[in-house]
């Protein structure tokens, strides 16, 4: 038996994307059932779907969402999670996961709490133009390019401080990002993500994206990094620094968008995986 499991949010959708990967599983042949994850909860120990006790556990859940608490959850009750708790919360906060990558020697932008630094303390750090981002961020949203002083006063007046990275600003790397998919220990392809009008290159951000062929020393330092965060079905992102590429992020949850572009049918990779486990 597979969980599938969503935001309930994607049954609003006309093209539902969850429904489309639970028929990816039934074509395949799997035991399949797909279920959102805001539908859960937690209750003197028991779990409950929709208000009914759960007693029979599936083998293998594939959460296409970033609760921990449920991850937790269904490995206590030795349900093979892909991505597993560890994973998610190790790449759901950005700082986390920087602080692996440190810890094998790569380097990667170089990241800090923002916590109640001043403009000046960030611009010692990183010079006068650096990046805010969160620390759980999705789709390239609540990123800041700051510039100067006026710039930092007026988004730290929006933002919790608490939550927040300070990052260095790579310039090189302006609109561009190299983000490898990986499913188990296969590599599965590489693109890169282009946008003309803004430094953010994610495709919900109005990015493009283009295949990228990348020697086995990258590929080699993304399967390792995967490793490290015991990520299954993951991506690594990397910039472009000004003579090597620099590790930028890691998802357990990331949209597959960019390599169907390019002819990849990734549900049918992701469940030709799976099946091994269910």
């Amino acid at each position: 038996m597979l969980w599938i499991i969503y935001s309930s949010k994607y049954d609003e959708e006309a093209d539902n994307p969850a429904k489309r990967m639970l028929k990816e599983a039934l074509d395949q042949g799997l035991d399949a059932k797909l279920l959102y994850f805001n539908y859960f909860k937690i209750e003197n120990g028991n779990l409950y779907y929709n208000d009914k006790k759960i007693t029979n556990f599936p083998k293998v859940a594939f959460l296409r969402c970033n609760e921990i608490w449920l991850a937790e959850y269904l490995e206590s009750k030795n349900v093979h999670v892909i991505n597993n708790a560890f994973c998610i919360k190790h790449c759901k906060d950005k700082y986390l996961t920087h602080k692996i990558v440190d810890s094998l020697g790569y380097k990667g932008i170089k990241t800090i709490l923002l916590k109640d630094n001043s403009y000046s303390d960030l611009k010692n750090i990183f010079g006068e133009e650096f990046i805010l981002k969160i620390r759980d961020g999705l789709q390239g949203r609540d990123i800041y390019l700051i510039e100067n002083e006026e710039e930092f006063n007026e988004v730290i007046k929006t933002i919790d401080t608490a939550n927040f990275l300070a990052q260095e600003y790579v310039k090189s790397s302006y609109g561009r990002d190299v983000r490898l998919y990986f499913c188990g220990d296969e590599f599965i392809a590489a693109c890169e993500r282009r946008n003309e009008f803004s430094f953010i290159s994610n495709i919900a951000q109005g990015g493009l994206t283009y295949e990228v062929n990348l020697n086995s020393d990258v590929i080699n330092m993304a399967r390792k990094i995967k490793r490290a965060l015991q990520g299954e079905i993951i991506t690594i992102d990397f910039v472009y620094g000004y003579d090597e590429l620099l590790f930028c992020e890691a998802n357990t949850n990331a949209g597959f968008q960019s390599f169907a572009y390019l002819g990849y049918d990734m549900r049918k990779i992701f469940m030709k995986y799976i099946k091994q486990f269910a």
